[in-house]
């Protein structure tokens, strides 16, 4: 807790020179000012303590800047990612739209960004179907009708959440998607079916 300090000129008076020089900078400067109220971690440019980003966040640090913390909010009008509404206008090149010179959302052509590279960043940018899957530079998207355990599936085909932006539609309109039989989880470690 901090405690207000207050002296008086006539108390500083009765000090020798040195030792109200000193006191002076021991106020002016020492551990009693309002920037060290900030945890140290809050300001050495790495991701500690429990920062959401680096030196903001958590529970300790002042809060991130939600126009960049890397994430898409409608809530604050954004466009796209960190731009646009209560942010800054989003860069032509880095919108969540293929402008006119792009081969793909946000990448080829003018961008200098290759659009492989965007297979790992959490959009459905590029050319992928789905987020980060599918289209020439992307590993496929999971289905419920590959005959493969993958996306978030419990079993082969079985089990995922098929609502979700990380599964393409069956080219087969005749197939559910849904859970697994009962008993059947591949993901548990256990054969039970």
């Amino acid at each position: 807790m901090l405690r207000k300090i207050s002296f008086s000129m006539k108390k500083l008076g009765s000090l020798s020179l040195a030792s109200a020089a000193m006191m002076l900078l021991v106020l002016a400067t020492g551990c009693l000012n309002d920037d060290n109220l900030i945890p140290e971690n809050c300001y050495d440019g790495i991701l500690n303590n429990g920062e959401e980003l680096v030196d903001c966040g958590g529970s300790i640090c002042p809060p991130c800047d939600p126009c960049e913390n890397g994430q898409y909010d409608a809530l604050l009008g954004e466009t796209w990612v960190d731009c646009g509404g209560e942010c800054d206008p989003c860069d032509p090149s880095f919108n969540g739209v293929q402008d006119p010179g792009e081969s793909g959302i946000d990448c080829g052509g003018d961008t200098g960004v290759a659009c492989g590279e965007l297979c790992g960043d959490g959009l459905l940018n590029g050319l992928e179907q789905g987020v980060d899957c599918g289209g020439p530079d992307c590993e496929p998207c999971p289905t419920c009708c590959d005959d493969l355990m993958n996306g978030d599936e419990i079993g082969v085909d079985c089990g995922g959440n098929y609502e979700s932006n990380i599964y393409l539609p069956c080219d087969n309109p005749n197939v559910t998607c849904g859970p697994c039989p009962d008993g059947v989880n591949c993901a548990n470690g256990i054969m039970d079916g």
